[in-house]
């Protein structure tokens, strides 16, 4: 709930916490729409527009769109509105394409590739899509934040040594704060406890020739009101202060609320700029940022500068000598635009700056994403070629496809606190997740016996009754090394190169016969591609369950046979005895053909020597660090 009278807000679930919720009337993506109860117009139109493949992200994409269409944007800032989700398998393409065609500016191509769609239903109560489930107790809340809730005085919830609060005013905050101490708390509102995200006082604004923000805001939000405050011509509560945003930066901040944030209006004669140079367009963190503020004067003199540059060092911020060096300088003069600074080409009259600077100083606008298709087909042929719909695309858009760790908790699952701690010598069979009879596989242990191989090789197992538990202890593991050597490690091609015993065989290559006689040109060079990782959403996850004589196996694989192989031989039983199901991959990419077997054959592990079900599910760094890359390649 960010402001009063906004009822339908999106809200990232992982971020949520559970006491925060006490009063909302919160939808899921099922509840959305499902397959008892029909599918919304947006899950229908993702999947007309084909724009689920593995879908596991799919569910995020619904919410997100359910959240937008009923806003009247157009398809720029429907485009620019999902910089938080991603996808590893659609190329985005048909995704945004289906985002588009909600837009008041949709194309004509667009709409035309909506086909028996109906239209979007109308509300009621309020101008946006409704799927007719408006809850009695809330204005249009389908999905949303009830808007009756009857606010009291705080609500205390008890947790052992940790207690958490629910506010709804400033003085509640600063009570509490006197009562129980300064000495360790959070407030929470999105959670990156004293929950404040309904003390509505920290999320107005208002202006007269200042604009002060409330200092619970959204950034969301601030660019509504920027943009409402930018089309037209304070607050202070008790004990209050106001600070110069250097000297707030080094402010003790214990037992301090932050209520706003004052924005001074600028006159003509000033001139802003900021930049933020980042590894992709959105939802990214800077390398380097960095904003400008000059006032000028007669002649183009500069009275005044300021200028701030973030992530060049901890412990600078302003560019004071710059700025001191700008003052009574000519803007525009090309002697002071190549001493301080190369933000100015896009305010300074043509061919004033110097040609090397142009591409620091230019503002690259990236337009709206568009493609087009351009295919023939045989329509004689129908029904036999006629595109048809996924089969498995309307469970996805639902929410209602299953994952390897989708399966519920199993009856002995869980019991108290670590469970079992597993190493080389605990394997029954071979300690291997490979095999050397199949295609570019060799032996590679499963649990490291011996010599250390490679950095982040797999050294134990901790099994817990959950991950949190798991992951906790799996850090507080104590390894000893020795015989440590100075070998340099092994990290190109071409230092790996110079040791034949690190050569696997692949697939024979057939050398032409001859050149032929039309050829013009002859390319020689070699090409480098570095190694990559695959990426995929859903990390390397398999739930083991012991059945009858032998082990039933979900697993996140590419390769069936070879998880079958690897565990049936890491455990010293009959291939028979191991029954592999793949419902279907979050994702994969080549990166779950092989790798996810040591996952696999150790969550197998454990339940063969527990005779109880077993889950594992990878952290991403541990993914990321275990499971290797697409190898590089020289050519």
């Amino acid at each position: 709930m960010y402001a009063p009278g906004d009822v339908v807000e999106r809200v990232p679930p992982c971020l949520v916490l559970v006491l925060s919720c006490n009063g909302w009337e919160i939808t899921t993506v099922e509840g959305v729409g499902n397959r008892l109860d029909g599918y919304s117009d947006v899950q229908k139109r993702l999947v007309a527009f084909n724009g689920s493949q593995c879908g596991y992200c799919t569910p995020g994409w619904i919410m997100h769109l359910t959240s937008l269409v009923d806003k009247n944007l157009n398809m720029s800032e429907l485009e620019e509105s999902f910089g938080s989700n991603t996808c590893r398998c659609t190329g985005f393409r048909p995704i945004l394409d289906t985002i588009k065609s909600f837009a008041i500016d949709a194309s004509p191509e667009i709409c035309q590739k909506v086909r028996d769609i109906e239209e979007l239903n109308g509300c009621s109560k309020n101008p946006r899509n409704c799927q007719r489930k408006c809850s009695s107790n809330s204005d249009c809340s389908d999905w949303s934040v009830v808007a009756d809730v009857k606010k009291g005085g705080p609500m205390r919830f008890d947790y052992g040594k940790h207690k958490f609060f629910k506010v709804y005013e400033i003085e509640d905050i600063f009570d509490i704060f006197r009562k129980y101490g300064v000495d360790s708390y959070m407030l929470v509102d999105g959670n990156t406890a004293k929950d404040i995200s309904e003390v509505m006082a920290l999320k107005t604004y208002d202006y007269d020739q200042n604009l002060v923000l409330g200092a619970n805001v959204s950034l969301e939000d601030c660019i509504k009101i920027f943009k409402e405050a930018s089309a037209k011509k304070s607050y202070s509560n008790g004990n209050t202060k106001s600070l110069k945003m250097t000297k707030f930066l080094k402010t003790d901040m214990e037992g301090v609320l932050l209520v706003n944030v004052e924005i001074p209006p600028l006159s003509s004669s000033h001139v802003f700029r900021s930049y933020k140079i980042m590894p992709r367009n959105q939802n990214a963190l800077a390398h380097v940022n960095a904003a400008f503020l000059l006032k000028l004067g007669r002649k183009k003199i500069i009275e005044s500068a300021s200028i701030v540059i973030g992530n060049i060092d901890p412990k600078f911020i302003h560019a004071t000598k710059t700025e001191e060096f700008l003052i009574g300088k000519n803007i525009f003069n090309d002697a002071t635009l190549q001493a301080a600074i190369q933000f100015i080409l896009n305010i300074s009259p043509a061919g004033t700056a110097l040609s090397k600077y142009i591409s620091g100083g230019e503002l690259l606008q990236r337009p709206v994403s568009s493609g087009k298709e351009d295919y023939q087909t045989d329509s004689s042929l129908y029904p036999l070629n006629k595109p048809v719909d996924k089969l498995e695309a309307n469970i996805q858009v639902g929410g209602e496809a299953r994952f390897a760790n989708d399966i519920p908790p199993l009856p002995r699952e869980s019991k108290e606190g670590v469970v079992a701690f597993y190493t080389a010598k605990d394997i029954p069979g071979v300690n291997s997740f490979g095999f050397p009879g199949i295609q570019l596989q060799t032996d590679e242990e499963e649990i490291l016996a011996t010599k250390i191989k490679f950095y982040g090789q797999p050294i134990a197992i901790v099994v817990a009754i959950s991950e949190k538990i798991a992951e906790k202890v799996a850090k507080q593991v104590k390894v000893t090394y020795k015989d440590v050597g100075t070998k340099p490690p092994v990290l190109t091609i071409d230092e790996a190169k110079k040791d034949s015993k690190r050569y696997v065989a692949g697939t024979p290559s057939i050398e032409p016969s001859g050149k032929g006689d039309n050829v013009q040109k002859v390319i020689k060079g070699i090409l480098d591609l570095e190694a990559q990782y695959h990426y995929y959403i859903e990390p390397i996850t398999c739930v083991v369950v012991p059945v009858d004589k032998g082990l039933e196996v979900y697993d996140s694989s590419q390769w069936m046979d070879l998880s079958q192989i690897a565990i049936a031989r890491s455990l010293g039983i009959q291939e028979s005895e191991v029954v592999v199901k793949v419902r279907r991959v979050g994702g994969g990419f080549g990166g779950k053909i092989s790798r996810n077997v040591q996952a696999s054959a150790a969550c197998a592990l454990v339940a063969k020597k527990l005779d109880r079900p077993c889950r594992f599910i990878l952290p991403m760094q541990t993914n990321m660090t275990i499971a290797g890359k697409e190898i590089a390649k020289s050519m």
